[in-house]
């Protein structure tokens, strides 16, 4: 268990690093290319912060265990909704308003793509049709958001010529940071392979709690820091479009690699009904003016309720068979 644990850690680490320098030379080039903040917020950062989750997909899908994808979208979607949401609003002294800075039709969008692979799903497989379909929401959903601010991306410029070599280094250390993550990816994946084998956890659990915390540092990290800074508008940002990525972009890919078939169905629907619940919690939240600190705790709270609930339905032996 130990040697497993460890394992983990690392692989966490290699990819929290990964994450970090893939991240900072986003913001990097966007900045060089005079990228208007909303499209930074809404889908850098996003996908910067979700490129774990993909290079984990794709290599759960290529290792023949997609499940494991499955379990890490549905977990990391409900840390950020949960955990990671409950400690940016304790940690900050500026009350979030949601209303203020995400549209309430962004918010219904993106509770829309998030919700489509719980219902997806509800035949016991997410095939490659319904990774199609997943694809094009998340291309839908770049196109609306893009659409929404036209005016804002004629701000985009051409590149300069003094800053070839300012875009030529991070360029150069984002495929370091891809490589990184790629090598991150594999080890983890192998990792949880052999754990759940050993201790018999199928692996949509092994991907919900081991992978999606592993997965999710990125997002942890940019929140307590954003937190401190007193900008939780930002993380909120992350978090909301992160799910939207996760959701539709990821697991579209994982399913078009590898069709997903999970071994337990109504662990599943469970977790996956739990995110819809705190996504119906966010929806709720928006038309307030401002999320009270409190909510913070009651996040939190609820986090602990998804993992006492997983604890108490896989400790639960099965009814021997007569």
């Amino acid at each position: 268990m130990i040697l497993y644990l460890l394992g983990f850690l690392a692989c966490a680490l290699v990819i929290f690093v990964a994450a970090k320098i893939t991240y900072k030379q986003v913001l990097n080039i966007a900045e060089i290319f005079n990228v208007p903040t909303f499209l930074v917020s809404l889908l850098l950062v996003a996908f910067s912060t979700s490129t774990p989750e993909l290079f984990v997909g794709v290599s759960s899908a290529l290792h023949d265990v997609p499940s494991f994808s499955l379990g890490n979208i549905f977990g990391a979607n409900i840390i950020n909704l949960t955990f990671v949401a409950g400690i940016v609003i304790l940690l900050s002294k500026k009350p979030l308003n949601l209303h203020e800075n995400i549209s309430l039709s962004r918010i219904m969008l993106t509770f829309a793509i998030a919700s489509t692979p719980v219902f997806l799903v509800l035949d016991g497989t997410l095939s490659r049709i319904d990774g199609l379909i997943l694809l094009s929401l998340y291309i839908f959903y770049v196109y609306w958001v893009l659409k929404k601010h036209k005016e804002d991306t004629a701000e985009i410029k051409q590149l300069r010529e003094r800053d070839i070599g300012k875009a030529t280094k991070s360029i150069l250390l984002f495929a370091l940071g891809i490589i990184l993550l790629v090598g991150g990816s594999e080890a983890i994946i192998t990792i949880a392979e052999r754990a759940s084998i050993v201790y018999s956890i199928t692996p949509f659990v092994m991907g919900v709690f081991a992978i999606a915390f592993s997965t999710c540092l990125p997002e942890i990290m940019f929140g307590i820091r954003v937190a401190l800074e007193q900008k939780p508008e930002l993380s909120a940002g992350d978090l909301i479009g992160s799910s939207a990525v996760n959701a539709a972009g990821i697991l579209g890919i994982v399913a078009i690699i590898s069709p997903i078939t999970p071994k337990v169905l109504s662990t599943v629907l469970f977790t996956g009904f739990f995110g819809i619940f705190v996504f119906l919690l966010y929806f709720l939240t928006s038309v307030k003016t401002e999320v009270p600190r409190v909510w913070g705790v009651w996040l939190l709270v609820l986090y602990f309720v998804f993992v006492s609930f997983n604890f108490i339905l896989h400790s639960v032996p099965s009814p021997a068979v007569m």
